[in-house]
């Protein structure tokens, strides 16, 4: 998945906030009191600065967080193309083959099922969003609370924080390793996807060499090498743009906007001149004993369709980071997270379906490969040993489906390794980032470039890495949103409601929602772990 939206974690990892945190761990047992018991509030909110009902500031001076200080202002429009660009990425491409896997059926509904608890999920975001703001708010100010603090401003607040506001050390620890899981498993297969692609391309035009370079398929040692070689080319380049600012990578950004949009829209034409020319390869198998039924229910495919689907519709996680420069009020930030998720989810939907209707047995982990085969009739079955032929339109439309990945990861490595160094570092006690000094970002950033180039350079199955990515993606999906509404209601009491609350904050769909994680969790974990050991 893209991550246009990391841009805008540019803060300065030299100046953290640890006066604010050591203040809180002090006094955070004592606040979740006083902010909701009108009896214990302060003095102070008795005074001329006492906070009316209705009101949000009295005369405290709590609404700094309202004014954009210089940030330009989406909207709702942008902030719609925004998310869009964060959903829509690289991670689609691992979707179809689980498709022909686990039969039509089964992966529409999963796809549904996924996007519908990405959703809530993302409400719930929201919503936590908006309560860790009042709660902190009134803490800060030392007023007593309100629902009508609660709501989302031009504050930038991290998952980790939200996490810390709720339920202390213990929160921010378990946020912290589920985003470092999810966050390592991304930047492992955005590595992997990329020697993949450029080394099938090197030994197809470069090399000369006609054989299918697939990482996954017991590959022959000029292919490893290849492999490898891409790896190393993808690290210098890495390393040179990290060197870049954040506001000229963001350039890159804004052409990825329109070339996902042109690559997804060539991979439609092909599939529709393949089908045209050859038919449906899931309809016609090239071994009898193939089923060629569409509508057939494979359970032993559940795993690796709910790993896809939840590793490709996940983004609720970045929403804080996306909607923060969205207009004062943000009163349609959850419309346009919800219109943009479910876009997402029909585009996902069609275009699994079609790849997979159109290329059947041959569909590959990694889809974007299979137009290794893409000719003037539509793609070639990876038993036909033949030259593939091809025209100057084909040419064009394999080069602008099979560069896309590569580009997209070169532009948003960068981005991601940035918001997540600045996340981990910005996790650690005052103390450690003093005997860090100002070394300490340096090297968070340095240990989160390198570490997935090593796993990726040993550990290369790109089915192993999404199936990793989207065991992590369950909790980014389900547990860390249901956790949020859970301890942030409890924390802010009976003034827990939000601009963003309705039927869906009710606690009976935490419980369905936990449940049903639970239960895909343990499947898709035995399952894991029964491949690692094949």
């Amino acid at each position: 998945m893209n991550r246009r939206s990391f841009e805008l974690s540019t803060t300065d990892l030299s100046s953290p906030e640890d006066t604010y945190v050591e203040e809180y761990e002090m006094n955070d047992s004592e606040s979740a009191i006083s902010l909701h018991d009108p009896e214990q509030a302060p003095a102070a909110a008795s005074s001329e600065d006492s906070v009316t009902p209705g009101s949000l500031l009295g005369k405290a001076p709590i609404s700094d967080d309202e004014d954009p200080k210089g940030i330009r202002e989406l909207s709702a429009i942008s902030s719609f193309g925004v998310v869009i660009n964060a959903i829509i990425g690289t991670g689609f491409f691992s979707v179809p083959q689980t498709y022909y896997q686990s039969g039509m059926a089964l992966s529409i509904v999963m796809t549904v099922f996924c996007g519908l608890f990405s959703m809530l999920g993302a409400a719930w975001v929201l919503e936590g969003v908006s309560r860790a703001r009042g709660y902190d708010h009134a803490r800060k100010n030392n007023i007593q609370h309100n629902s009508q603090m609660n709501i989302f401003t031009f504050r930038q607040i991290e998952l980790s924080e939200i996490a810390y506001i709720f339920a202390g050390n213990k929160g921010r620890i378990f946020a912290f390793v589920i985003f470092g899981m999810y966050a390592l498993g991304s930047l492992w297969a955005y590595v992997s996807m990329f020697a993949s692609t450029s080394a099938n391309l090197l030994m197809l035009y470069a090399i000369g060499d006609p054989e299918d370079c697939i990482i996954e398929s017991s590959p022959s040692l000029k292919c490893q090498f290849t492999y490898l070689m891409c790896v190393v080319f993808f690290a210098i380049c890495v390393m040179l743009l990290e060197t870049m600012a954040m506001d000229k990578l963001a350039i890159f950004q804004g052409f990825f906007t329109i070339y996902r949009f042109v690559a997804f829209s060539a991979i439609l034409v092909a599939c529709v001149i393949s089908l045209v020319n050859n038919g449906a390869f899931w309809l016609k198998p090239s071994d009898p004993s193939i089923s060629s039924n569409i509508f057939r229910v494979d359970p032993a495919g559940f795993p690796g369709l709910f790993s896809a689907t939840s590793f490709a519709l996940n983004c609720g996680y970045n929403l804080p980071n996306i909607l923060t420069p969205m207009k004062r009020g943000k009163k349609n930030a959850l419309k346009v997270a919800m219109t943009a998720l479910l876009t997402a989810m029909v585009i996902y939907i069609g275009l699994s379906i079609i790849l997979s209707l159109t290329l059947g047995e041959d569909t590959l982990q990694f889809v974007i490969l299979n137009f290794a085969r893409y000719g003037k009739k539509g793609f070639q079955r990876m038993s036909d040993t033949r030259v593939v032929e091809t025209n100057w339109f084909s040419l064009i439309i394999k080069f602008v489906v099979m560069l896309f990945p590569m580009l997209n990861m070169i532009s948003s490595f960068p981005l991601v390794c940035g918001s997540i160094s600045f996340n981990f570092y910005s996790s650690l006690p005052a103390k450690a980032k003093l005997a860090l000094g100002s070394l300490g970002p340096v090297l968070f950033r340095f240990c989160v470039t390198l570490l997935p180039f090593i796993l990726a350079a040993f550990l290369p199955s790109l089915g192993i890495i999404i199936k990793f990515c989207g065991l992590s993606a369950v909790f980014l999906i389900i547990f860390i949103p249901a956790f949020f509404q859970f301890y942030g209601k409890r924390k802010c009491g009976s003034e827990w409601k939000t601009p963003y609350s309705g039927w869906w904050s009710h606690n009976i769909f935490v419980l369905i929602a936990m449940l049903y994680g639970a239960f895909a969790l343990i499947y898709s974990i035995v399952q894991f772990i029964m491949d690692m050991i094949k």
